[in-house]
């Protein structure tokens, strides 16, 4: 894992779409690239091995949930909290997507 020096601020436009607010899938991905370089201080891509990498520790996946819920305006359930689930950025977007097609 690469380490960075620099912050780069995270792109947080929103679009209109079925009558609601939401970000880009794209957007979705550039948050949480942001999150993880400002808590751990390296470059992930969307399918860095958060976990197997230690970009994040099981106290990191608690502070990471509850950035999720905060950020993407989602509950997660119990069945939602598996290693699976967190184990890149490609994982988490993909249980975002589900998460928000429970609110519509």
């Amino acid at each position: 894992m690469e380490r960075i020096t620099e912050h780069h601020a995270s792109d947080k436009r929103l679009r209109k779409g079925s009558g609601q607010l939401t970000m880009t899938m794209n957007n979705r991905e550039k948050i949480l690239v942001e999150y993880f370089r400002e808590i751990a201080d390296v470059v992930v891509t969307s399918k860095t091995l958060l976990l197997k990498e230690k970009v994040i520790d099981s106290m990191g996946v608690l502070e990471l949930i509850a950035f999720i819920e905060t950020s993407f305006s989602i509950e997660l359930t119990d069945d939602d909290l598996t290693v699976k689930n967190f184990q890149s950025i490609e994982a988490i977007l993909a249980l975002i997507a589900v998460r928000e097609q429970d609110r519509v």
